[in-house]
């Protein structure tokens, strides 16, 4: 509880909301310099001629140029001071310090205590996504790990069940949903990957190998040699590979988070009779559900290439880690569905429902896919009643599915006599992404996506001391993550390496 208390935490988040995107005063205070320069090039075009020609578009242009220059100037500081890192170490102090239930409730909720805020300002999407592509790879990913170690670690806590809950007790639930609930990254973020390119963007410098060395931690060295020297020759294309292991980390480390956190939000909707917690829950499963199609092209594009060990481990990303039958389930809103909702759960239930039958055949998919019925449309629900169907007809509809699903990548366009729209985006930039797996392996991480061990100042300081005793490449911080690991893949007919 100390570090919660202590200054440097507030200071640590008001440096943080200063380098993202803070209340403009802020950003100002921090970056003089860069405004005064914007300020005297206004000056000089505004009373060109001497006059003041000006529109007030320009005027707006030019402040907002002012502003996004001194942002930019103050986060490339603030990375240059060791931002990140300090940011890191905050949120694993907060981890291993956090509090139960009952000391929050019994030091009062109001105003929320700091835990709350801090979970808040180091998971939101907005405010750190310049933040990550700004930095450099070896700071990046020990931040989104920690980051969703301590979100993983108190959403659990401040949700499980406890007999006699008191309104306090909701409403220290309520808090950790509300704290995490922007942290799934939009779809856009995808569209990244086609921008990258060897421009020195990275305020930190450093091209992001060998993370984190050391023992128990191993680079990329499974890759061919040649391979490894058309990446020396191609920056740009080195540049777009750590951008991509950038956005499969993110999905590995907050796409599951955000399934679980919506599950247990609408546990706490089914006690308190909807309200909030049946929005957070909603929102958060839409915003991963979006994602799904997107995970479904990545399968079918390793199956094009016959890549069969990333087919598998696209399936059990799928149907395991992001568990996609409660996901569905829990994607409902008192009343009706919005049309974004909508859309989100009718493209991922049919891209599961074609690219994994087998899914929606045991007695959860049944259940499922009677809930499924009485949300979605007409035309989608005879749709999916075609995919589920046995024999040559369900198979057949199962292609034309995923064949739409393929030729659809990219085009924004609602094709002719297609199901639904598909948003995803076009298959060069899904093809880039490694499997959640893979990264994992990359980048010297625990290979279980459950880990939450918060020992040190770092993601980095966690050594992983346990192989795995099947191929020998996946490695665990401890014997407890890798067997979790082993039984929930293996409930659900997978192996975990």
């Amino acid at each position: 509880m100390r570090v919660l208390s202590h200054p440097a935490t507030f200071l640590y988040v008001e440096l943080f909301a200063a380098s993202c995107c803070a209340r403009p005063c802020t950003v100002l205070r921090g970056a003089g310099g860069a405004l005064r320069t914007q300020t005297r090039a206004a000056a000089a075009i505004t009373c060109a001629d001497g006059g003041c020609h000006q529109t007030q578009d320009q005027q707006v242009q030019l402040a907002a140029a002012a502003m996004v220059n001194a942002q930019r100037a103050n986060l490339c500081r603030g990375l240059s001071l060791g931002l990140l890192p300090a940011l890191e170490a905050l949120a694993r102090a907060a981890a291993r310090g956090q509090p139960t239930v009952e000391q929050l409730v019994a030091g009062g909720l109001t105003p929320p205590p700091p835990v709350f805020a801090i979970l808040a300002g180091l998971t939101h999407w907005e405010m750190i996504e310049h933040v990550l592509l700004a930095a450099p790879l070896q700071q990046v990913v020990p931040f989104v790990v920690s980051a969703s170690k301590l979100g993983r670690r108190l959403v659990v806590v401040m949700t499980r069940p406890i007999k006699h809950g008191s309104k306090a007790h909701r409403k220290a639930a309520l808090l950790a949903l509300r704290a995490t609930s922007a942290q799934v990254p939009p779809l856009e973020f995808l569209m990244c990957l086609g921008e990258a390119s060897d421009d020195g963007s990275s305020c930190g410098g450093g091209d992001g190998t060998d993370l984190f060395g050391g023992a128990g931690r191993c680079a990329d060295s499974s890759a061919p040699a040649a391979a490894q020297q058309w990446r020396a020759q191609q920056p740009g294309a080195r540049k777009r590979e750590q951008r991509a292991e950038l956005v499969s980390l993110l999905l590995a480390s907050w796409l599951p988070g955000g399934t679980s956190q919506a599950i247990l939000a609408m546990g706490q909707a089914l006690q308190s009779r909807g309200g909030e917690p049946a929005d957070i829950c909603t929102d958060t499963s839409t915003a991963v559900l979006e994602w799904v199609p997107v995970l479904v092209l990545a399968h079918l594009l390793a199956l094009e290439r016959g890549d069969t060990k990333a087919v598998t481990e696209w399936k059990a990303f799928i149907v395991v880690d992001l568990n996609i039958i409660g996901l569905l389930t829990c994607s409902y809103r008192p009343g009706d569905l919005r049309e974004h909702e909508e859309r989100a759960v009718a493209c991922a239930a049919l891209a599961v429902s074609a690219a994994f039958p087998d899914v929606m055949r045991g007695q959860e998919g049944q259940r499922l896919r009677a809930n499924l019925k009485r949300q979605l449309p007409q035309p989608v629900c005879q749709w999916l009643a075609r995919v589920w169907e046995a024999g040559e007809a369900g198979a057949g509809a199962c292609v034309e599915v995923l064949v739409g699903l393929r030729r659809s990548a990219g085009h924004w366009e609602e094709p002719v006599g297609a199901p639904v729209k598909w948003d995803v985006p076009p298959p060069d930039d899904v093809a880039l992404l490694p499997t959640p797996a893979e990264v994992r392996r990359r980048l010297g991480l625990c290979a279980s996506g459950d880990c939450v061990e918060v020992v040190g100042d770092s993601e980095a300081d966690v050594r992983l001391t346990v192989v795995c005793r099947g191929c020998r490449q996946a490695r665990y911080c401890s014997e407890r993550c890798a067997s979790k690991h082993r039984e929930t893949y293996s409930r659900r007919g997978f192996t975990a390496c």
